[in-house]
């Protein structure tokens, strides 16, 4: 496999609001007297050094997708594909997380491989005293923002998982932030490069469906994992001494300290939209490479909580309606947190129904007088697809959707690009590092981020008001 040149990028301009609102942030901290780190920056070279805010179970992903991983360690034992070799020119040099276990754990995989990592509990310190060139942030979803925002402030570019945001208007300052600081804005949509899409996309281009009215997509999980209940959680968790609440909450509402919320945040309001940046963030994405959706004008939701009822505030079984009536178009998702059974998404138009996953079967429809000579005189069956491509790289893991290769432990799902089956993690990785050399915006940059992010914003708008939310474009606000 070829390496990407990813030598050194340009440090890009700094505005001096930019310099005032570093300065200022580092001296409520207390750590005035030391020149900021994007000030003290070294002349470039060609390596980038990473930093890692949020070493969990998604940090993990990203460092094994790096080349690190502690040998010892059960991430290894449990992945069923060879580990990553490491990326030349990129090296991690530090990490933050609010849990000292996860820190161990990737201090130990980085270290495996080379310098131990330098180590912290407030990521505003680590951007100020580590000579970084991009952060990887892959924290509970309300501290995303406020990172990346500090991030861009020290100069950094920005690897951001998804949900980019739990609120409107963070995603508004977020997008804000990467023009007013000219940074690079990676989002963590590796669907994007997932090969079977883009041939999903060019059947649709080529008019193949005809008129499209329709998407109906699925994504569901099965069992406590699925459902965010952590064993790590149980019986009071893990030594108090070792969880960092304050560092959890920060600008998040100020609550005693709760194991549940910590390690299960992905269940309360205050640090998470639950099913709708989660999975639906992915499956609203990986439409939009399809279709190339945009913002809907509204959405309707609803659901609740129907199995796991153990005190969350998100619910277990969601379902969300966005109309695009200037495309003629209703898209229909649906999701469950108690039942792993996977259907394709469909995508119905006129002329032919094309189901998708792994694979790209398109199938001919009836009533379509494109295909009615050829059904007449037996050239296309109708239970039969007249289009059917395979990604590879998925039958070779398990013939089923991305969400039951996260449960199997594969760490997400795999792709063919010319014949070589790659991980879309590392995929994802290596044009984030691309663009920061050319400066241009990588494939899931900040404006399909910001169009994924609102419409998964006003799902669970909809949904925690009980009305039809509508989109404002002029004002970008919701009615």
């Amino acid at each position: 496999m070829t390496e990407p040149d990813v030598k050194m990028p340009p440090l890009g301009s700094f505005s001096r609001r930019a310099f005032l609102g570093a300065a200022g942030g580092i001296a409520a901290m207390g750590l005035a007297g030391t020149a900021p780190a994007f000030l003290r920056r070294r002349s470039p070279s060609e390596v980038i050094r990473i930093g890692f805010v949020g070493t969990g179970s998604r940090g993990h992903d990203h460092l094994w997708a790096l080349g690190y991983f502690d040998p010892d360690g059960d991430r290894l034992k449990r992945k069923r594909f060879d580990p990553q070799k490491r990326l030349k020119g990129v090296d991690v040099v530090a990490l933050c997380d609010a849990f000292d276990d996860n820190l161990d754990s990737a201090t130990r995989a980085v270290a495996a491989h080379g310098p131990v990592p330098a180590r912290y509990l407030d990521y505003r310190e680590m951007f100020e005293k580590e000579d970084l060139d991009a952060v990887f942030i892959a924290t509970p979803d309300h501290l995303h923002t406020p990172a990346a925002l500090a991030a861009f402030e020290a100069g950094l570019d920005v690897y951001l998982e998804k949900c980019a945001s739990t609120t409107l208007e963070d995603i508004k300052l977020l997008r804000d932030g990467v023009r007013e600081h000219e940074r690079v804005l990676q989002m963590g949509h590796q669907t994007r490069q997932d090969q079977i899409h883009k041939v999903a996309r060019e059947i649709v281009q080529r008019g193949e469906l005809g008129q499209i009215h329709m998407v109906q997509c699925y994504l569901n999980r099965g069992g406590p994992t699925a459902g965010w209940v952590r064993k790590i959680a149980e019986n009071g968790g893990p030594e108090r001494s070792k969880v960092h609440w304050k560092e959890f909450l920060g600008p998040a509402p100020d609550r005693p300290y709760d194991v549940r919320r910590f390690f299960e945040w992905r269940r309360y309001w205050d640090y998470s939209t639950g099913i709708s940046g989660d999975l639906f963030s992915h499956a609203l994405d990986a439409m939009s490479i399809v279709l190339g959706l945009g913002i809907p004008q509204s959405v309707v939701s609803s659901g609740g909580i129907y199995h796991w009822r153990d005190g969350r505030e998100t619910p277990d079984v969601y379902t969300t309606v966005l109309e695009y009536p200037e495309r003629g178009l209703s898209f229909t998702f649906e999701a469950i947190l108690a039942n792993g059974r996977q259907r394709p998404t469909v995508i119905m138009g006129t002329d032919a129904t094309m189901e998708l996953n792994w694979e790209a079967k398109v199938f001919p429809d009836p009533t379509s007088p494109k295909f009615k000579d050829d059904i007449k005189q037996g050239k296309v069956k109708l239970n039969r697809p007249y289009i059917h491509i395979t990604d590879k790289a998925g039958a070779l893991n398990v013939k089923t959707a991305p969400s039951d290769l996260w449960l199997q432990g594969s760490g997400l799902t795999l792709t063919e690009v010319d014949g070589k089956v790659r991980d879309t993690t590392r995929l994802h990785h290596e044009d984030f590092y691309r663009c920061m050399k050319s400066r241009k915006d990588p494939v899931a940059g900040i404006g399909s981020a910001f169009d994924v992010t609102v419409g998964c914003h006003m799902g669970t708008e909809s949904y925690r008001t009980g009305r039809r939310v509508n989109w404002d474009a002029k004002n970008e606000k919701f009615t």
